[in-house]
């Protein structure tokens, strides 16, 4: 009698991500480029005041020089006050640089700093809207509330001239 035949099992090919795919493809140059900076940028992220870290990022090395980007005046200058010491932390990891170039860009450093998505209108819960409806109702009724209410606002001379006048038409003047 002949044994059943086995099929021949293939050791199973990993499937690459997306990430290890495009690294592999055409686009790997400018890819590994801005990996090499988001590692180099939290090597660096060190040399930083801790205050300094959150607002400062950096946006390239461009030959003999760091490039960052700051999110504000202030955050500039503080940042070239400890630009030898992030000098000397880049020349510790053996970047040849010797000059430090700062960039004041109007959005967050850091991704997702200080970034906050907006809420879709008419995501009220019914809470919200029940204290909204009765926040109208308030500012409907105006100034004056229950006659006996010791908290409600008193009246000035004013509000009671005002109230005696008649109202004027609408075109005239």
């Amino acid at each position: 009698m002949s044994k059943p035949r086995v099929p021949r099992q293939t050791p199973p090919r990993s499937v690459p991500s997306a990430w290890q795919a495009a690294l592999a493809g055409g686009a790997a140059d400018p890819l590994k480029r801005a990996e090499w900076l988001a590692s180099l940028d939290h090597q660096l992220r060190i040399a930083l005041p801790l205050q300094l870290a959150a607002h400062a990022r950096l946006a390239n090395v461009d030959g003999n020089r760091l490039v960052y980007s700051v999110d504000g005046p202030a955050w500039s200058s503080r940042l070239r006050l400890s630009g030898d010491a992030i000098l000397e932390a880049a020349r510790s990891l053996g970047l040849a640089v010797d000059a430090l170039a700062i960039r004041v860009v109007r959005m967050p450093a850091q991704p997702g700093v200080g970034v906050t998505p907006p809420t879709p209108r008419g995501s009220a819960s019914g809470s919200e809207r029940n204290a909204l409806r009765t926040v109208r109702a308030l500012i409907a009724q105006g100034p004056a509330g229950d006659p006996g209410d010791e908290n409600a606002p008193k009246s000035t001379r004013a509000d009671r001239l005002r109230a005696r006048r008649p109202s004027r038409p609408e075109g005239a003047s």
